[in-house]
């Protein structure tokens, strides 16, 4: 039944930009906003604010492991609903990387670097141009930081304290080694977590804005990974300017 009125709400045609008595402090009724460019949209759920705490650990390829403490007080954003697909990267920036063995409109976009994404110019740049029109006033688009990435993924004030994003059970919330048959898939298919966000476990891991020693905090493990990659409770810092075939790309407006 949730994922009937998820699925739903994303579909009906009230899912459209939602208006607000202040647009820089969103009311949290405005469950919805969405973005289109060249006739792709790209969906926002509103994430409401609020104190966090919550023990992260960075890990490395050799499984090392760094523990990190986070805390304080969340504004509220809106992240979007899914990865960027293929579909709204190709919008923007008019074909997608060469590399791609899947290239569905529907699946997530690989193959791109921190750098490609970040930099001036690049995809980010790029898409607030195109769609700066339809944002609330003040607000840009951009990478989440690790500390919002975790906040929504474990679901925000509605946290029901899971392992994975919206469930203890792997499979009901990911695509990951064991179910992916060494492939992505396309976005939402499974079930999303408590805030309506689909596949922040599994799929694809997601790049943050946080730069650890010149590394990117990269979190959510992805369809090459183990179960325990895709934990709510680690990220993995990687290189800012490598390709990678299991990263993708998650928005904010903030």
């Amino acid at each position: 039944m949730v994922m009937t009125l998820l699925m739903a709400a994303f579909m009906s045609i009230s899912f459209t930009a939602c208006g607000s008595n202040d647009d820089n402090n969103p009311a949290p009724t405005d469950r919805n906003l969405v973005v289109k460019v060249n006739n792709v949209k790209l969906a926002f759920i509103y994430v409401p604010g609020g104190t966090y705490e919550f023990t992260i650990s960075r890990k490395d390829s050799e499984r090392n492991a760094i523990n990190v403490n986070l805390s304080g007080t969340m504004n509220d954003f809106f992240m979007s609903q899914t990865e960027v697909t293929n579909q709204l990267w190709k919008a923007v920036m008019g074909s997608i990387p060469q590399q791609s063995e899947q290239t569905g409109d529907k699946y997530p976009v690989i193959y791109n670097s921190y750098n490609d994404i970040s930099n001036a110019g690049g995809f980010i740049d790029k898409l607030n141009e195109l769609a700066k029109d339809q944002l609330p006033a003040g607000k840009k688009i951009a990478l989440p930081t690790e500390e919002e990435w975790h906040y929504a993924a474990k679901g925000g004030p509605q946290s029901g304290g899971y392992i994975y994003a919206g469930s203890n059970s792997i499979d009901e919330v990911a695509w990951y080694y064991d179910n992916s048959d060494a492939s992505t898939h396309p976005v939402a298919q499974k079930e999303p977590n408590e805030l309506g966000l689909y596949d922040m476990s599994g799929n694809v891991w997601e790049f943050t804005s946080t730069l650890v020693n010149g590394k990117v905090a990269n979190c959510g493990g992805g369809y090459t990974s183990e179960n325990d990659w895709c934990e709510l409770n680690l990220s993995f810092p990687d290189n800012v300017d490598e390709l990678f075939e299991n990263v993708g790309i998650r928005l904010v407006i903030k």
